[in-house]
C-alpha cells in the first residue's frame, strides 16, 4: 500500500488511466524530472505528466531541419526512413506535391505550423491521425464592387494629376 492506494483501488486506477498513454521511458523521465525539481511534496498526476512532456519535447528535431528532411524525402515518402514520425506526418499534412514544387518562402510557414501542431499533439498524447484544420490565410481578399472600383480608380487618377 502506498499514498496512491492499493493496486486496483480508485486512486491507483485513476493514476494509471491518466498516465496510460506514456511509455515506460517517458514515465521514468517524468519521475526523474520531478525528483530533480527538488520539491519535498508528493507529486500529483499533472506534475508527473508535465515533466514527462518536457522530456518528450526534447526528442523532436528542430522545425527547420524537419522541413529540409521532408523536402528531401518528398518523392515516395512511404519508402523513406524518417528521423522521427512527426517529420513524416507534418509532410503528409502539408502535401508532398507542395513540398516538391513550392519555394520555401511560400510553403515553410505551413509546414512549420503543421509540425508544431503535431509535436504538441504527440507531447499531449493526442491522436496524430486526425487531420489538422487549415489555418486562415494571412490576407483575406474580397473583390470590390464595380462602383467601388470606379471610385478608387477616379481617386488614383486625381492623385496622380492625370
Amino acid at each position: 500500500m502506498t499514498q496512491y492506494g492499493k493496486v486496483g483501488e480508485e486512486t491507483f486506477n485513476t493514476w494509471c488511466q491518466l498516465l496510460s498513454d506514456l511509455t515506460c521511458d517517458e514515465l521514468k523521465a517524468g519521475f526523474r524530472g520531478y525528483v530533480q525539481s527538488g520539491t519535498e511534496y508528493a507529486p500529483n498526476v499533472m506534475v508527473i505528466r508535465k515533466h514527462a512532456n518536457a522530456a518528450k519535447s526534447d526528442q523532436f528535431p528542430p522545425a527547420k531541419l524537419a522541413y529540409v528532411e521532408a523536402c528531401q524525402k518528398a518523392v515516395q515518402p512511404h519508402h523513406q526512413d524518417w528521423s522521427h514520425r512527426v517529420v513524416y506526418l507534418a509532410g503528409r499534412e502539408t502535401g508532398w506535391f507542395n513540398l516538391r514544387t513550392q519555394p520555401e518562402k511560400e510553403i515553410y510557414s505551413l509546414y512549420a505550423r503543421n509540425y508544431e501542431v503535431l509535436c504538441r499533439r504527440i507531447t499531449n498524447g493526442e491522436d496524430v491521425e486526425v487531420v489538422i484544420p487549415q489555418g486562415l490565410p494571412e490576407k483575406v481578399e474580397r473583390p470590390l464592387s464595380k462602383a467601388e472600383n470606379s471610385r478608387r480608380m477616379k481617386n488614383l487618377i486625381d492623385e496622380m494629376g492625370l
